[in-house]
């Protein structure tokens, strides 16, 4: 056997161990031989009692040599076959690589060669093979069967859901620009587009939501919008908006952005988009709208946002804005159900979560303006990983059970083998301080504590919640698993150490802190 990436083996006493449920990709393979190692529709990790598992041997009585490293000489030298696992584990073994040539499939149990010879398979002429995982096993590991997507888009081109809405030559329309910032921020760029289209009587365009954050209209199809994600009948009726859903409005409209003139010319007569850049502490709603009533304004209005934050809309809000907003954070209903799914496939009904917001204010400063950071910052991670700890198991021992700790936390930021965590200032980080972030990450999980940003991304992965990727629904997902769990740490508290080591007045934190004393649960705010 040659492999490019072994990641996916298990070396033991035997000369091969072959495991299904390690995430690995779809082929791995050189020019000769191949090894898939697969669960259909998923590829999570099993627990030990769940695994499935091909052994191979190189004699035909499972004995042989020892084998540390895959190469070509190895090739064509399986004689004997151990399969172990819950019932319907399956391996199959082929001729050739790419798996092809004769094939033989073998169930649970052990094959010497006389077994080996008599269930299909060639001696020594094995250069390919898959480990499959059956309903059995998928049940015992909490591994994903082939199952409809958790939610459908809503209302949209080659969609039944419910009817077109075309767009309407009467009617005049409001976009949302760029925003920049992720999860909870982004709601104050929505509440304002809501208030304004009420109070001026144009129609709001769902804004795309793409990777966290509002995005300008997109042409493809099974782009999401943000009212694909959010249950936003209570901030519809709150602020008499109408809303037309942005699929359907760029089939009509061919929205198109050339070097920053915006276009739509399927529908109205000039085709202008006209751009009203909003200072939202100066120009509140009222201000605006009334303007726009007086005011020739083109069919298709687009706001554009101050340096694309949302957060500037948070400041001196009038009331009615933060009344909108506050209503904007429920997931629709299937949204909420896949978060229990994932609480009950990895077993975090009791979990003690950790939400560890690492990049402080000091240190958003110091990436993103020091080419160089000062040597100090080489171990910030790593010295705030141990002060975390500690302070964490003050708090379980003050629960007085044992739990299993899940982390969620900014340590684990940029992409990792085929999932990515937070990205926000992944493009700022200096390579001595992503060094010093792996170093913090590797020590809790040391301590037996869980990534939690892995398994929620790799789920995602393996089955999105939507027909398509969906990395975009990563923070809500993480925000809904923290509001709904039964213990949280965090540090939203201004002492000296949530300032040194977290950040405080992260809108995120603050939301899940306020959304669980909504709920009547307490949280551990300081460390």
């Amino acid at each position: 056997f040659g492999l490019v990436d072994t990641s996916g083996i298990l070396f033991g006493a035997a000369w091969l161990l072959y495991t299904a449920g390690e995430v690995l990709p779809e082929y791995i393979s050189e020019a000769s031989t191949d090894v898939v190692v697969s669960m259909p529709a998923g590829s999570l990790k099993l627990p030990a009692k769940a695994l499935c598992e091909a052994i191979l041997y190189e004699s035909g009585s499972f004995g042989g040599q020892y084998l540390r490293e895959m190469n070509d000489e190895r090739n064509d030298a399986v004689s004997s076959l151990k399969v172990t696992g819950p019932a319907g584990c399956k391996v199959v073994v082929y001729e050739d690589y790419q798996f092809s040539g004769w094939n033989a499939t073998f169930g649970v149990g052990e094959y010497d060669m006389a077994d080996f010879l008599s269930g299909g398979a060639q001696n020594d002429q094995v250069s390919s093979l898959k480990v499959i995982a059956g309903p059995a096993a998928q049940q015992a590991s909490g591994a994903l069967a082939a199952v409809a997507p958790a939610c459908k888009l809503l209302c949209g081109p080659k969609r039944d859901e419910c009817p077109r809405q075309p767009v309407d030559h009467d009617r005049k329309y409001i976009l949302l620009g760029h925003c920049a910032e992720q999860a909870s921020a982004s709601r104050w760029c929505v509440a304002y587009g809501l208030r304004l289209a009420g109070l001026s009587g144009r129609t709001l365009v769902a804004p795309r939501f793409q990777d966290g954050r509002i995005e300008l209209p997109s042409k493809k199809a099974a782009d999401t919008d943000y009212f694909d994600f959010w249950d936003l009948e209570p901030a519809l009726k709150m602020s008499g908006a109408r809303v037309a859903p942005m699929r359907d409005f760029v089939q009509d409209c061919n929205f198109a952005d050339i070097r920053g003139n915006y276009t739509c010319s399927g529908v109205f007569p000039d085709g202008a988009v006209e751009v009203l850049r909003i200072a939202p502490q100066k120009q509140p709603e009222e201000l605006i709208a009334e303007m726009l009533k007086n005011v020739s304004f083109g069919k298709v209005l687009l706001i554009k946002f101050p340096n694309d934050y949302c957060v500037h809309f948070s400041f001196a809000a009038p009331v009615q804005r933060r009344e909108i907003q506050s209503v904007l954070d429920n997931p629709r209903v299937c949204i909420r159900r896949y978060v229990e799914d994932i609480r009950s496939r990895f077993g975090w009904a009791d979990a003690f979560f950790v939400h560890w917001r690492s990049m402080s204010d000091k240190l958003v400063s110091i990436v993103t303006n020091s080419a160089m950071p000062a040597p100090k910052w080489f171990t910030h991670h790593e010295t705030c990983a141990h002060d975390v700890l500690g302070s964490v198991q003050k708090q379980l021992d003050k629960t007085g059970k044992e739990k299993k700790v899940v982390l969620f936390s900014d340590i684990h930021g940029g992409c990792h083998d085929g999932w990515c965590g937070y990205m926000e200032f992944e493009g700022f980080f200096h390579p001595v301080m992503k060094s010093d972030r792996k170093r913090a990450d590797e020590f809790l999980g040391s301590v037996g504590w869980v990534n939690g940003d892995e398994l929620v991304a790799r789920f995602l992965k393996e089955r999105p919640v939507f027909d398509r990727p969906d990395s975009e629904v990563l923070p809500m997902i993480i925000s809904e698993l923290l509001v709904g769990a039964s213990a949280v740490s965090t540090c939203s508290d201004w002492n000296a150490k949530c300032q040194e080591c977290a950040r405080p007045g992260s809108g995120f934190v603050s939301e899940i802190v306020r959304r669980r004393k909504d709920l009547g649960r307490s949280t551990f705010t300081k460390w």
